[in-house]
């Protein structure tokens, strides 16, 4: 008799179930941090949540603002350079390499991705790209930036 069965309710033996479990508590695990994350995007101090994002591993150069209630993913997987201000409500995804340049500024409500779904994958497995974003951009309010996407110096999104 197998312990463990898949979604579909086919049974596991140990050596499949295995690499699942520890996929589950690493899910678990990241939870935990955006919830710990978000916490932190509530506090009304810059210098002290800057303090907890490089804690987190988010790599902020000097100068740089994020504000209130801005989210993140994977935060060990993003940079932001010198001067940049991250606006509120801004949703920063570092499950693949995210590339911020030196003073750049993202307006409020940004949503910035690196990972979407295959639609043409019968499992509809994830596809991570980095994105880059180069020096001197100006990112508009409500602007959704997609997997793969690299933003030149100077360039004004809208």
């Amino acid at each position: 008799m197998k312990l463990f069965k898949d979604r579909m309710g086919r049974e596991l033996s140990w050596e499949e179930a295995l690499p699942k479990i520890k996929r589950r508590l690493f899910n678990w695990w990241l939870d935990l941090e955006l919830m710990l994350l978000r916490w932190v995007g509530l506090i009304p101090l810059h210098s002290v949540r800057k303090f907890f994002y490089i804690l987190a591993g988010l790599r902020i150069g000097r100068d740089s603002t994020i504000h209130m209630w801005a989210n993140f993913f994977q935060p060990a997987n993003i940079s932001i350079g010198e001067g940049t201000v991250v606006g509120d409500h801004v949703f920063l995804d570092g499950r693949a390499t995210l590339k911020i340049g030196n003073h750049v500024d993202i307006a409020s409500q940004v949503l910035i991705y690196n990972s979407e779904h295959d639609l043409e994958s019968l499992d509809f497995k994830a596809v991570e790209e980095p994105v880059e974003i180069g020096d001197y951009v100006f990112i508009g309010p409500r602007v959704i930036i997609l997997p793969g996407v690299k933003i030149g110096k100077g360039v004004i999104v809208a």
